[in-house]
């Protein structure tokens, strides 16, 4: 046995086994030296080693290499030619062997792809391998054969295939994530990865490669560049919060302000040095403005007299429930919050259904100052108008319904006192009407020009008694200002008197007693004591009660000074029957006249019914 082909393992055996004399090679022992050294070599090393020799290139291996064939090659393969052994890559790997065998320079192949035809199919296999001369003195040209050594990369190419998708599939993620991301490199911070996000926060500009002070100029002055500056010389992260950002989104146009959630965090090498900045974060914008609209709102809400409640869309519930609510319905909002829709709703709803509204508004339908009636915590039923309207949430999901409520008691009210000014004016102008219809009738006509200033001067005092009964809002008239309207001339000359406590006389008085006050000046100017320039005139009144509790005006009128008085008038003049029809039998009141020689003293009482707030200031009337 030669000693070339001593040892050597499983190929060492199978080529000292095989009958060579049956190929062009022939007995080893005749083989050239090139060959045997080279096959030696082989035989002897763990590193893969194929040799083609001759003209068929007849093939050789050793055991590292027989790892990499399936049983359809190995070991069917030893000392058959090439073309055959390799007939799936041939038109590969032939003209690179037949380009050394011409006496080419050796060749290098990284990660060649040779699928070959193995373990039951056409494999996707890699090789990295060198083709090299092997030279025989002997051979046509000097060369002799072709030694492969080569290892297979499979496993290699696909870990790397798999890395570099793994990477490309980060990348892509980096790239999709909803957030902005960024990777700065080095104390200029250079962009070194930049994701779609962070490229729509500076309007869609791409600033791989350049230094964040030259890619966003326009962030000069707003405190970012110094951050950057003091993480990667601190390493320490800085975290902002809702910060402000003026950023250029548009060429050409003024810097949009934004707001970012962010987080600068360094980047370290395996020694700890800082090399870099990740920069993660997120546009808040539209956060922040609508956090600011709903702090705009809920002030609003807090703030407002109406009662503003939220229910919820699946169930009715009460979600919110404001200060208006708390202060209309009386239910604190800790009571109210989870309440049934129907918890404001009276029991005797006419329709039956107590969600009415709410289901009306939630499916769309408009429900603007909708006239009706909630009842309080306390019983009480309360009118009022409600507006509304369906609630979404910012994905577009309805979530409920909102609604305000706005108390109606005062406009109620408002429309009942109306109603009932309407019906008092129409009232109270048919009886003024009246009043000076009577009078018309009552005055003597058989001299016009006395007629008609005895009418001017009812009239005039009717119309004084209207006005102070206007000033106070029809609450009432009071006395001494009544007096004064008709005695003003002679008090301002000292010739009048008034005394009395302050009183005030009921609407339904008021007329009545102006015109026989009226009546009673009139009779004093012309016929009396104020018809004399010596004459006087002293009226006092004072407030009494009659047994059933009724107050009382007492009023006395007395004259002095004036023209003798030689006893009663022979027959009943006008000013009688004014004082009789307004005092006794207008206003139920008595009336004595007393002429005595002095002057005229007339008596009056007229009641003043309860509930007309006609009482002396700080006392109780006195009984007589």
């Amino acid at each position: 046995m030669p000693a070339f082909l001593l040892g050597g393992g499983e190929m060492g055996a199978r080529i000292r086994a095989h009958d060579w004399s049956r190929t062009s090679l022939g007995p080893p022992e005749g083989w050239s030296a090139g060959l045997k050294t080279t096959l030696r070599a082989a035989l002897t090393t763990r590193h893969p080693i194929f040799i083609f020799w001759g003209e068929e290139h007849l093939c050789l291996y050793n055991d590292a290499y027989s790892a990499s064939l399936g049983p359809e090659k190995h070991p069917a393969i030893l000392g058959m030619p090439a073309r055959a052994a390799w007939a799936e890559i041939w038109s590969v790997i032939g003209p690179q062997i037949e380009r050394v065998m011409a006496g080419g320079e050796a060749t290098w192949h990284e990660n060649q792809y040779l699928p070959i035809i193995r373990h039951g199919g056409l494999q996707e296999v890699y090789w990295t391998y060198s083709y090299g001369p092997i030279h025989d003195e002997a051979a046509p040209g000097g060369i002799g054969g072709v030694l492969v050594i080569v290892s297979e990369t499979t496993a290699q190419v696909r870990a790397e295939r798999e890395k570099a998708a793994e990477a490309r599939h980060l990348l892509s993620l980096f790239d999709q994530a909803p957030g902005f991301l960024c990777v700065l490199r080095g104390p200029d911070h250079v962009f070194d990865l930049v994701n779609a996000a962070y490229r729509a926060l500076i309007g869609g500009r791409d600033p791989t490669g350049l230094p964040v002070r030259e890619a966003l100029p326009e962030i000069e002055g707003q405190g970012y560049f110094e951050l950057l500056d003091r993480v990667y010389r601190t390493g320490q992260a800085y975290v902002g919060r809702g910060q402000r950002v003026l950023v250029e989104r548009s060429a050409g146009i003024p810097a949009e302000e934004r707001f970012i959630d962010f987080i600068y965090q360094p980047i370290r090498d395996s020694d700890g040095a800082v090399v870099g900045i990740l920069c993660e974060g997120s546009d808040v914008t539209e956060r922040r403005r609508a956090e600011e609209t709903n702090a705009r709102l809920a002030a609003i809400v807090a703030s407002t007299t109406d009662a503003i409640i939220a229910f919820a869309a699946e169930d009715g519930r009460i979600l919110s429930w404001n200060k208006g609510a708390e202060a209309l319905f009386g239910y604190a909002e800790a009571e109210a919050l989870g309440g049934p829709a129907g918890l404001l709703v009276p029991p005797d709803q006419p329709d039956g259904d107590p969600t009415g509204v709410f289901r009306r508004a939630l499916r769309g339908e408009r429900v603007h100052e909708h006239e009706t009636v909630r009842v309080a915590k306390s019983g009480e039923r309360i009118p009022v108008t409600v507006t509304a309207s369906r609630m979404h949430a910012t994905d577009g999901r309805l979530i409920g319904v909102a609604a305000i409520f706005r108390d109606m008691r005062q406009r109620k009210a408002a429309e009942q006192r109306q109603a009932l000014l309407a019906r008092e004016v129409d009232h109270r102008a048919k009886n003024v009407l009246a009043v000076v219809q009577g009078l018309v009738q009552l005055t003597d006509a058989r001299e016009p020009a006395a007629f008609k200033r005895a009418v001017a001067g009812r009239i005039a005092a009717l119309a004084r008694a209207h006005t102070l009964l206007a000033e106070d809002r029809w609450h009432g008239a009071d006395l001494r200002t009544l007096l004064t309207g008709e005695l003003a001339p002679f008090l301002g000359e000292r010739r009048a008197e008034l005394n009395g406590p302050p009183v005030a006389l009921p609407p339904g008085a008021t007329q009545p007693v102006a015109m026989a006050i009226h009546e009673l000046a009139t009779n004093a100017l012309k016929y009396g004591a104020l018809s004399a320039a010596a004459g006087r005139l002293a009226v006092s009144w004072r407030l009494a009660a009659r047994a059933d509790g009724v107050p009382l005006l007492r009023l006395r009128w007395a004259e002095t000074g004036g023209p003798p008085v030689r006893g009663a008038p022979e027959r009943r003049g006008f000013g009688s029957r004014v004082l009789d029809g307004t005092l006794r039998a207008q206003l139920g009141g008595q009336v004595s006249l007393m002429w005595e020689t002095s002057g005229l003293i007339c008596e009056v009482e007229v009641p003043l019914e309860p509930g007309t707030g006609a009482a002396a200031a700080g006392s109780t009337p006195p009984a007589l």
